[in-house]
């Protein structure tokens, strides 16, 4: 029996965003961050993420830059583990119960998919069970709502452009935008919550990032207040008021990251690439992958440990990196 077999519900992690909210590049800065910045700098921990492909054993993932990634036109699974493995000469029993292998199944579906799944679970049934039947949920927020399509556009971004014999015409109009507003974002959010909260037969994480913190040029190391400026006082208050309902996280994440002109930070993104590929240092893009990973971990201790043993495990554990601090 596999570990899969075991734990199955560690292997789902689905991610909801609408068309060009940054899931593609999340993902590709989860990757980056680990292997330059996390492995590198800890001093007990390597961090490392593996992928497979039909029957091949597992690879290790190579952090390439984002290149002109077109939305996703289709829901695809990821397969990946993920392990933090004691650097050599520190492995001691302390760091036996900080050590689980997570084999992870990755829902990835088309942003339009996942915004009309939430209006219409019939219709786009693949997404919606995609997004119901996960435990582990990151739900990203584009903080650019306010720039017009024209100016996405710009950026050089591909953007499926509907036909007379496609099926775009059953997508609700809000689905197939690449960018929505606040009141659609509160309309739209405020049915996903309720249905997840309908749908939760367990306990259920949500990280809820905002990406391209980058480009928003708002600076500040409390993602909460950073919500809440950005998106205002009604989004705010509807995930603060299902805190007590899931799990719950925020997160402010930048995939692109920054880079220094003239000595001044600036964001490392333009023209829908990045500015300086060598350069490239995504921002807080694993802290929403860490929390889920240490909050799976101290349940499978809670859950493999007994009366006796259960707070001596609990105490030895070694918790995640905590998010980085904003430049």
């Amino acid at each position: 029996m596999t570990p899969i077999d075991i734990y199955p519900e560690e292997t789902n992690i689905a991610v909801w965003g609408p068309t060009q909210s940054g899931k593609d590049w999340l993902y590709k800065g989860f990757a980056k961050e680990l292997e330059d910045y996390y492995s590198p700098r800890a001093v007990d921990f390597d961090f490392i993420l593996q992928e497979k492909h039909g029957t091949d054993p597992y690879v290790p993932v190579i952090a390439e830059p984002p290149k002109d990634i077109a939305p996703t036109t289709f829901g695809e699974d990821y397969i990946h583990s993920f392990i933090r493995r004691p650097k050599p000469g520190v492995m001691n029993s302390n760091y036996s119960a900080s050590i689980l292998t997570h084999y992870i199944n990755f829902h990835n579906n088309r942003g339009a998919d996942l915004v009309a799944a939430v209006l219409d679970r019939d219709r786009f049934e693949e997404a919606y069970f995609s997004i119901t039947k996960s435990q582990y949920l990151l739900i990203l927020l584009d903080p650019l709502f306010d720039k017009s399509s024209k100016e996405k556009l710009d950026s050089n971004e591909i953007i499926p452009v509907p036909s007379d014999d496609d099926d775009s015409n059953e997508y609700p109009d809000v689905a197939l935008q690449p960018g929505i507003g606040k009141d659609e974002y509160f309309k739209i959010l405020t049915k996903l919550l309720q249905t997840l909260a309908e749908t939760q037969s367990a306990s259920r994480y949500l990280a809820i990032c905002i990406t391209k913190t980058d480009a928003i040029k708002i600076k500040n190391n409390n993602p909460w207040a950073l919500l809440e400026r950005v998106f205002g006082n009604k989004i705010s208050r509807l995930f603060n008021n299902y805190r007590t309902v899931f799990n719950m996280e925020m997160f402010a994440t930048s995939a692109a990251g920054y880079t220094k002109v003239r000595g001044i930070h600036q964001p490392n993104f333009a023209h829908g690439r990045l500015v300086d590929e060598n350069h490239w240092d995504p921002f807080n893009c694993a802290a929403p992958f860490f929390w889920m990973f240490q909050n799976r971990e101290i349940e499978h201790i809670k859950r493999t440990s007994n009366f006796l043993n259960k707070e001596h495990n609990l105490r030895k554990y070694i918790r995640y990196p905590l998010p980085r601090q904003n430049i």
